[in-house]
């Protein structure tokens, strides 16, 4: 995350010799100014950049890249891992609230024993804790309290 803020500052620094001689900057650039940067000065037509609104938005997906998509994608690819690497004995976590045990795998559902006579067949996809203690289960509860 700090890599982020230098990044962003050494950007605005950028920015601001590049349209220094638009706006008369004395205090220090926080993200305001930086908007006001990017899209000149009021009023004078003619002395706005024709850069300011494309490095504006060029700006603006770059951090909604890096603050929402990037970290979703992170937890997604995790996911994925946890659902491939799934095997028969593991006990699991339903969206639902459901524990279980898996009885059998398949690529798009599980057999899961929930009593000793009592098996139910669920989506794999539903599954969303590998349970190895009942501390996953009291995290979660403390978590929603």
């Amino acid at each position: 995350m700090q890599s982020v803020v230098d990044l962003l500052v050494v950007f605005v620094q950028e920015l601001r010799s590049i349209f220094s001689d638009n706006l008369h900057l004395e205090t220090p650039v926080n993200l305001f100014d930086f908007s006001m940067i990017a899209l000149g000065p009021a009023g004078g037509g003619g002395n706005q950049s024709p850069l300011g609104f494309p490095v504006m938005m060029i700006l603006f997906f770059a951090i909604m890249y890096v603050m929402m998509i990037r970290p979703q994608q992170r937890k997604e690819k995790e996911r994925r891992a946890m659902l491939n690497e799934l095997k028969k004995g593991d006990r699991v976590l339903f969206a639902g609230g459901l524990i279980g045990t898996i009885a059998q795998i398949g690529e798009k559902t599980a057999k899961i024993k929930v009593s000793d006579n009592v098996r139910l067949e669920v989506a794999r996809g539903a599954i969303t804790t590998v349970v190895t203690d009942d501390s996953v289960l009291e995290e979660d509860l403390q978590g929603k309290a």
